[in-house]
């Protein structure tokens, strides 16, 4: 799933008490609602990032960007803050042409 996100550029985060939103160059956007971390960055200083790579597992997703930032999203029952139980949806930009 986040493998289409990798390539693109991260132009807009924002943090609602405890999740996060990553809006992508394509339109993409990334919810967060669980814990995470972020290593060597913060939200707003991976704005304007490539995203280099996702891997996901059963308990994390990772998250590198081209500015040496790293987001890593717990993805066990302890991780849990969200609406919704494991909770990092992807809501893909839609396109239509006419």
């Amino acid at each position: 799933m986040l493998q289409k996100l990798v390539g693109l550029t991260l132009q807009k985060t924002e943090q609602v008490i405890d999740y996060a939103h990553l809006y992508f160059s394509d339109g993409s956007i990334l919810n967060i609602y669980n814990r995470y971390d972020l290593v060597n960055c913060t939200l707003s200083s991976i704005q304007g990032d490539q995203l280099i790579y996702a891997v996901e597992s059963d308990d994390k997703i990772e998250l590198k960007f081209d500015g040496g930032g790293l987001l890593s999203v717990g993805m066990t029952d302890d991780d849990y803050n969200g609406p919704a139980k494991g909770s990092a949806d992807l809501i893909y930009a839609q396109a239509s042409v006419i």
